[in-house]
């Protein structure tokens, strides 16, 4: 059984942006990633990466995923991928207005 390498949470709160990137640093084979959406708040999301650094453009792994409002949405991407990062592109009020991007990465 494979042990989970990374574990990160991202938060956008009543923002369109990107966020900013982390390491994944053991290039992992198996990412799991969850986007989750607060009640009355929908959203459009992409998930992004890059190798080397993380400076410059990114590629997208996985491009929009609408979200409709109190939902989750489990992805899940093959690596190796070193910088990941979550997109929100569009964003819709709702009562709490709250999009969290969880992932969890392993070799």
């Amino acid at each position: 059984m494979a042990n989970i390498d990374t574990q990160h949470t991202w938060t956008f709160t009543g923002s369109t942006a990107a966020t900013k990137a982390i390491n994944l640093r053991n290039n992992p084979l198996n990412i799991t990633v969850v986007y989750n959406t607060s009640s009355g708040c929908t959203a459009s999301l992409s998930f992004l990466h890059k190798m080397g650094s993380s400076a410059g453009a990114y590629s997208i792994v996985d491009p929009s995923t609408a979200m409709s409002s109190r939902a989750a949405l489990t992805k899940f991407f093959s690596g190796p991928m070193q910088w990941v990062k979550p997109r929100l592109e569009t964003l819709t009020s709702g009562s709490t207005n709250i999009v969290t991007v969880y992932l969890a990465a392993n070799s």
